[in-house]
């Protein structure tokens, strides 16, 4: 029975997104990308939608997001271990199911405009990745858990087009080993505040390491660093940048992709490096709402899924090509937890 359901689930997705048009898009040979660390994290509530739309907006190349593991086991976005800080939630994160994590008031804590915003999963971030052509995702597994890359494997088998538009940051060496053997074909990023020895060069080698995402005051103090990373090909992101000037000077380095919580900045630190990352709201709109009827479809019926189904291709064609107009983008975070109520 769950099989039948999925199946029939799956056939609406491959409809809707066969449906979808292709957008154009152009982009130079090189260029510095700019990642939205948390989202527009400055403005918006960080590691929610809200924020992952507005860093887009405000012309990010891509987002960065952390991964924390739900007591049922679903992948979160959330930095913190606990909830206190940015959720009217208390205690670990782990301790709460996805239920009571979407329970939870993730954005008045930065603004009352932001009331209700949700804590985001896996799947909705990769379905707003898979809008913004040509966009990139950074996750950093702040849950050190064993069982946190196992189950992003799983994940990912669904996003096989994504493969190397994803990046996997990592803070120890087991980590980066893990990520090694579970997901070979992903870029894997040891991140850290101070630069790694040249003597783990030849093991970094060995697990395929994909580069490295770095404090850039450690960058700074030494660029000989930057150049030796860009003769072995590996890649290197400077993190947390949040001044125009020093925007600018990360930028005229050798590096591959600058982090910052004010993504607005980076078109005004002076350059000329730019990409075009074109969305087709309709398209997320569409697979946004479907994932979040497929996390709950082992336990929905298959009347009630094509139901919910059908709501959501009516809200991509009425809402989803206006998404960020009118409070579409609030409507749609609204109908992700409404689903729970479609009936047939």
């Amino acid at each position: 029975q769950n099989m039948a359901r999925f199946g029939k689930l799956w056939f609406v997705v491959l409809v809707l997104l066969a449906s979808a048009d292709a957008l154009p898009i152009s982009s130079p040979k090189s260029f510095v990308r700019n990642i939205a660390h948390r989202g527009s994290s400055g403005v918006a509530p960080e590691n929610t939608m809200p924020a992952f739309e507005l860093g887009f907006q405000q012309g990010a190349h891509g987002l960065e997001t952390d991964l924390h593991l739900s007591k049922d086991g679903h992948l979160v976005l959330i930095h913190d271990s606990t909830l206190e800080r940015t959720t009217n939630g208390k205690g670990k994160v782990s301790d709460h199911t996805l239920s009571e994590l979407r329970e939870l008031d993730a954005g008045s804590w930065k603004s009352p405009a932001y009331k209700g915003a949700k804590i985001p999963t896996i799947l909705e971030a990769l379905a707003l990745i898979e809008a913004y052509a040509e966009s990139w995702i950074v996750f950093d597994l702040k849950d050190h858990s064993p069982h946190v890359l196992e189950v992003l494997k799983t994940v990912l088998v669904d996003f096989p087009h994504l493969t190397d538009r994803i990046v996997v940051g990592c803070w120890d060496d087991t980590q980066l080993e893990q990520a090694h053997s579970l997901l070979p074909h992903i870029k894997s990023a040891l991140i850290a505040s101070t630069l790694p020895s040249y003597d783990q060069w030849t093991w970094f080698k060995s697990v395929d390491l994909g580069g490295f995402n770095l404090n850039y005051h450690a960058l700074d103090a030494k660029k000989s660093f930057i150049a030796k990373a860009k003769e072995s090909s590996f890649l290197v992101f400077a993190w947390t940048v949040n001044d125009a000037a020093d925007i600018a000077k990360v930028k005229s380095w050798d590096i591959d992709a600058v982090l910052t919580d004010y993504p607005n900045l980076y078109s005004a630190s002076n350059s000329t490096d730019t990409i075009s990352v074109v969305s087709n709201k309709s398209e997320w709109a569409a697979r946004a709402c479907l994932e979040a009827v497929a996390g709950t479809v082992h336990r929905t019926p298959a009347t009630t899924v094509l139901a919910a189904s059908k709501k959501c291709q009516q809200f991509a064609s009425t809402c989803g090509s206006g998404l960020l107009q009118s409070g579409c983008d609030a409507k749609a975070l609204h109908l992700v937890d409404l689903l729970h109520s479609v009936t047939a």
